[in-house]
């Protein structure tokens, strides 16, 4: 094996809290996934998901996939990538377009614990082309269905989007039952719409319309996430909790004095089950994968 260029980049202060549990000495797979709005690159660095930075031209096109090399020094991790002579690199996802749905998709699946595959990624941004005014949502609810082994037919994914809006009638929700019950090969999402009314004062209430979602490993029996998606007035909120850390994101997004605002509210809120670690997520509902700053 050669070595090519390194690029190294910070980890957590704490090893024990770390996710990426990197070790001096020991081998890595990295997989270019995307590029985000704000210029990082979205990486898949073992089986984990993290931002990039700075990272060198040869290699951040997406689907690049490479074997990297760790060594810490001065609390730093760095990478080196190695291939052989012959080995060039190539895209994992042939075909796939390089955008924020495709990106977003391949975050799911991977969280999900599914297969990479492009034939399955196509037939999600097919369906997502159906509905212009909710492509995000219908690609999930496609990848949903599919990981599920349930065809990807227009009446199903028309009942999965009305779960997430929290609309679903008395027939959709046996469906959703059917849903909920059928395990998927791998990882087990389940999806609980729900409506609620706040109370703004004893005569006038809000509606409040959306779902619980959770991703489960059935073979281990844990919780490995699980978010409350929902519509309050003009805005749209996703709350996404993951151990003791809860992410948010609204649509549209919220003014830097508003979002302080929120996330003070919401550590007072939530303190009290033991999530302290508030993040706003200004990304507008794409899942905030772990962060790292790289450089070369």
């Amino acid at each position: 094996m050669h070595k090519v260029s390194s690029f190294g980049f910070s980890v957590p202060a704490d090893p024990k809290s770390s996710n990426l549990a990197l070790k001096d000495g020991s081998e890595v797979s990295v997989t270019i996934i995307g590029r985000e709005k704000n210029g990082t690159v979205l990486i898949k660095l073992g089986s984990r998901l993290v931002t990039a930075s700075s990272l060198p031209g040869a290699i951040s096109e997406p689907g690049t996939a490479f074997k990297a090399l760790v060594s810490m020094r001065s609390g730093k991790a760095f990478l080196t990538p190695l291939h052989s002579k012959t080995e060039t690199f190539r895209p994992v996802l042939p075909g796939i377009p390089n955008d924020q749905l495709s990106t977003h998709l391949i975050s799911l699946m991977t969280r999900s614990g599914m297969r990479l595959d492009p034939d399955r990624m196509r037939s999600y941004l097919k369906i997502a082309a159906k509905h212009p005014d909710q492509a995000k949502e219908a690609a999930e609810a496609a990848m949903l269905l599919d990981g599920k082994d349930i065809p990807l037919d227009e009446r199903l994914i028309a009942i999965i989007l009305a779960g997430f809006q929290g609309s679903a009638d008395e027939k959709d929700s046996i469906f959703l039952e059917f849903f909920n019950r059928k395990r998927s090969a791998a990882n087990h999402w389940i999806l609980l719409p729900f409506e609620y009314r706040l109370k703004k004062s004893p005569a006038e209430s809000i509606p409040v319309k959306g779902s619980f979602r959770f991703l489960i490993d059935a073979e281990l029996k844990k919780t490995l996430e699980y978010a409350v998606i929902c519509k309050v007035l003009d805005y749209s909120w996703a709350f996404r909790f993951d151990s003791k850390c809860c992410s948010v994101s609204s649509d549209p997004v919220l003014s830097s004095v508003d979002s302080d605002k929120c996330v003070v509210y919401l550590k007072r809120l939530l303190n009290a089950v033991g999530i302290a670690d508030i993040v706003y997520d200004n990304s507008a509902g794409l899942t905030a994968p772990d962060g790292v700053d790289v450089y070369i």
